[in-house]
C-alpha cells in the first residue's frame, strides 16, 4: 500500500504570513522565496529550518518590547523584525554579508 504525504505547498513566510512562492533555479534547485519589500528572503526548498521558525523564542523589540518575527536558514542568516505600530518598521539581520543584499550609497 503507498503512502501519500500531503505537504500542503510552499510554506508561509514567516515576516508576514503570506504564502511563499516557489522558483527553480538551473544550478542551485528548488527554493521558496518572498519578495514583499520587508520581508525579501530565499530558502533552499531542502532546508531544515522550513516551519521550525515558530519554535524558537524570538527576541524581544528593542523600541516596544514586543516579540520580534523570526526567519532563519541552516547558513547562518537570521532576518527579525517588528512592524508595530508605535514606532517605524525595525529589522536585524545577521549572517553572511553576501546574503543580506547589496548596500548602495547615494
Amino acid at each position: 500500500m503507498a503512502h501519500i504525504i500531503m505537504t500542503g505547498g510552499p510554506p508561509r513566510c514567516p515576516l508576514c504570513d503570506n504564502r511563499m512562492k516557489e522558483i527553480i533555479t538551473e544550478k542551485k534547485g528548488y527554493f521558496y522565496i518572498c519578495i514583499r519589500p520587508d520581508c525579501m528572503i530565499s530558502i533552499n526548498k531542502n532546508d531544515p529550518s522550513i516551519n521550525k521558525w515558530k519554535e524558537v523564542t524570538p527576541s524581544d523589540c528593542q523600541l516596544c518590547h514586543k516579540p520580534m518575527k523570526l526567519f532563519f536558514r541552516k547558513d547562518g542568516f537570521l532576518k527579525m523584525q517588528c512592524r508595530d505600530k508605535s514606532h517605524y518598521p525595525y529589522q536585524i539581520m545577521r549572517g553572511d554579508a553576501k546574503m543580506m543584499g547589496k548596500i548602495t550609497y547615494e
